[in-house]
């Protein structure tokens, strides 16, 4: 049978901060470019972040060329590629693996990856195993989960882990709960930090299979009233677009929370969410095509009510559309520009964040 090696080349005290360089490490092997992350003030100079997010490739699913073309518009302005998990379709199989870098390999070659694992990668133990192997990250306690934070010039980006419960799906454990706490609170007490970022597979909020996960919606809603720096939460898992504003008002500072599903990275669309299927229990259905219109969300009558949320899901939905894309996020010292893009290169949506 034939055997995968994996090599790890670490690198210390060689790079710059805010430089692209390009490393070959064998002759018949592309170059590969990279952005060393800026220093922690330099966004303060007026310098831009930018930055690509895709959720849910699901690699060995569907060709790849349209994404891969898209984004490498993008090549000599984005810094990094943050996936939002599933990035194969079954992670014990390493064929789906050979696919994923076969697929990604223009895209590895200019731009570095960040990885957060999804149900597909990393729900089992035997699903985790190859994850740890293959994707090496500095993660907190590899033992109890694939969660870590990371700083990219004054964005704080907490990677979160749905799945280090084993066998209790989409929740996190006690100690990376332990760990988010005190990481967020040295990112707002940091002076150098001014956005936060929280990303998850799993979201919080939707309309999609999951419904609305009121254990989770809990969790991430405490440390977003806690702390004032968190303006965006990033998830994947339902195969759309989803756009939800929450306005938090704590004290006199009143606030906004952007939460954006993005799930259009490839894996098979949701589209069961717009027909009602008789004997498959969903929190909601939607009652317009999906696809050019915004929807409307009724409850599904059939489906259990503890993944429902009628109040939250009114009032703060903003736009949904099932259909391919990925995120081109810009950040300056004015705020956020997220770009919505389809794979047709046509942006559906702009949202600014300040």
């Amino acid at each position: 049978t034939a055997t995968t090696e994996i090599y790890t080349l670490s690198l210390h005290d060689v790079f710059r901060s805010d430089q692209k360089y390009c490393i070959q490490l064998m002759d018949f092997l592309p170059a590969i470019q990279l952005w060393t992350p800026p220093s922690c003030c330099s966004n303060v100079l007026g310098s831009a972040t930018e930055f690509i997010v895709i959720g849910d490739i699901h690699a060995g699913e569907k060709d790849l060329t349209p994404l891969v073309n898209q984004i490498l518009r993008f090549q000599n302005a984005a810094k990094f590629v943050l996936t939002l998990g599933d990035i194969v379709q079954e992670s014990q199989n390493m064929s789906y693996w050979r696919t994923f870098f076969g697929q990604m390999t223009p895209l590895l070659s200019c731009f570095p990856f960040i990885y957060i694992p999804g149900n597909h990668d990393g729900y089992t133990r035997a699903r985790k195993d190859p994850w740890r192997q293959l994707i090496r990250q500095p993660y907190v306690n590899p033992r109890d989960g694939c969660y870590f934070s990371l700083d990219y010039g004054n964005i704080h980006f907490v990677l979160l882990d749905n799945y280090n419960l084993f066998g209790d799906f989409g929740k996190l454990s006690k100690n990376q709960l332990v760990w988010l706490d005190q990481d967020l609170l040295n990112a707002e007490e940091s002076p150098d930090i001014h956005h936060i970022i929280l990303c998850l597979h799993k979201p919080p909020y939707s309309t999609g299979d999951v419904g609305v996960d009121h254990w989770l919606s809990a969790q991430i809603n405490a440390r977003i009233q806690r702390n004032r720096k968190i303006k965006l939460v990033l998830s994947g898992h339902c195969h759309f677009y989803q756009h939800f504003l929450q306005k938090i008002d704590v004290g006199e500072n009143e606030r906004d929370i952007h939460f954006i599903i993005t799930g259009g990275g490839g894996g098979r669309l949701e589209k069961s969410v717009l027909r009602k299927i008789r004997f498959y229990r969903r929190p909601y259905y939607w009652t317009s095509k999906g696809e050019v219109q915004q929807p409307a969300f009724i409850p599904y009558r059939k489906f259990i009510k503890n993944n429902q949320n009628n109040a939250f899901i009114q009032a703060n939905h903003q736009k949904s559309r099932i259909f391919r894309h990925f995120l081109h996020v810009k950040v300056t010292t004015e705020g956020f520009t997220i770009q919505v893009i389809g794979w047709d290169g046509i942006c559906f949506e702009e949202i600014k964040i300040k």
